[in-house]
């Protein structure tokens, strides 16, 4: 039996889809069926390279296994991080058993460790990704809201002057307005405006444009089933009028969704008025660079939280190596440099990305107080963006 090994290449793109569609989506029921290409188009129409960007594991030239391997940048406080999203892990039936996503799974570890990635991302079941480094990180604030919050908020009577209406791949303005929101926050995927209209189509989703006569308000993101994702007002203030053009939409009383927790402004006025919030981890995370990744993280805080003065060594022992950083907080300027002083405390891969990215970690009741007030940095993960 003839193996290959490797990255797949453009003509391999059928064959990849119909396996990876097979593995995953055979069993849909016709009314929920899916598949790769319109699930997620901003990774699988053939001008974004899908079989180029996964490892493949190949016997007699069929394909056997594949892990999409899809980089992209993050701009984070003013810093540009490398990352990587995993997505479509895929074994066919008749080879399961053989150590295919094990060695594929590696491989791609090693690649984002030897060009420099600085983060990984992927959805999948916390157990099994764990085992290459993954962890459940970051906050994601939930917020929802209802007709009778709105009622008592505004007016019984109240209706709001707002429209929404779906954008097109033609819409140049709405997706013009839809970019300038998305790249105001600090913390943002680099989005082509060419691929802009197929990311916010992830997940088998409508974006939706809402305006009051010619002037842009806001926007937001429908899935096929009725979530909501990625609503933003340009005006906070707006938001309600925002929510009840997405509870039309979708048909609903009621409406929930995401804000980071860096959008302070966002965060407040829904928490000022919402019915009901949570917070949530954003995504799985491996982290391959300590070092870039927290002191962007903690520089992402900074810039709406005013963080203590202090000076801390840690040492973590990552799946890529160790790294022994001393991070320091002077005047809310934050630095993270290597050094060989002795540590304060010492982690693991899983332990310090709770520590760094998590609301829930016991370990930091063992620093001192200064650097508990760091934790956890403001990781978040947009919907759209992820694989």
């Amino acid at each position: 039996m003839e193996l290959y090994q490797g990255h797949g290449v453009a003509a391999q793109r059928e064959a990849l889809l119909a396996m990876l569609d097979e593995v995953f989506f055979a069993e849909d029921e016709p009314e929920t069926q899916r598949d790769f290409l319109t699930l997620l188009p901003k990774l699988y129409k053939e001008e974004y390279a899908p079989a180029e960007h996964n490892l493949i594991v190949a016997e007699d030239g069929e394909i056997k296994a594949a892990i999409g391997l899809y980089p992209f940048e993050m701009q984070v406080a003013g810093e540009t991080l490398r990352v990587g999203g995993i997505g479509n892990v895929a074994v066919a039936t008749d080879a399961r058993g053989k150590g295919y996503m094990i060695l594929l799974m590696q491989r791609a570890l090693e690649e984002m460790a030897a060009d420099g990635t600085d983060y990984s991302l992927l959805g999948g079941h916390r157990q099994r990704y764990g085992y290459f480094g993954y962890e459940p990180g970051g906050q994601s604030l939930h917020f929802g809201i209802d007709r009778r919050n709105i009622a008592h908020i505004k007016g019984r009577d109240y209706q709001t002057d707002a429209v929404a209406r779906p954008v097109t791949a033609e819409d140049a303005d709405a997706l013009a307005g839809i970019a300038l929101l998305y790249n105001q926050g600090p913390m943002r995927m680099v989005r082509a405006p060419e691929a802009l209209y197929d990311i916010l189509c992830s997940w088998r989703s409508v974006p939706y444009v809402v305006t009051r006569g010619e002037a842009f308000v806001g926007y937001f993101v429908k899935q096929k089933f009725g979530g909501i994702q990625e609503l933003k007002a340009a005006d906070p203030e707006d938001l309600i009028d925002v929510c009840l053009c997405a509870m039309d939409v979708a048909g609903k009383d009621s409406v929930s969704f995401e804000v980071p927790p860096f959008d302070t402004a966002a965060a407040d006025y829904m928490a000022r008025h919402c019915g009901w919030s949570e917070i949530s981890h954003a995504e799985m995370v491996c982290i391959l660079n300590f070092k870039r990744f927290t002191q962007a993280f903690l520089r992402l805080k900074a810039t709406h939280a005013r963080l203590c003065d202090g000076e801390i060594v840690l040492l973590i022992h990552g799946d890529r190596g160790d790294e022994q950083l001393r991070i320091t907080v002077q005047d809310n300027r934050v630095t993270v440099t290597e050094t060989q002083d002795a540590p304060a405390l010492t982690l693991d891969q899983h332990t310090a990305t709770r520590l760094i990215t998590s609301p829930f970690c016991k370990e930091k009741e063992l620093l001192p107080a200064f650097a508990q007030q760091w934790f956890p940095a403001d990781f978040f993960a947009y919907s759209q963006d992820n694989v």
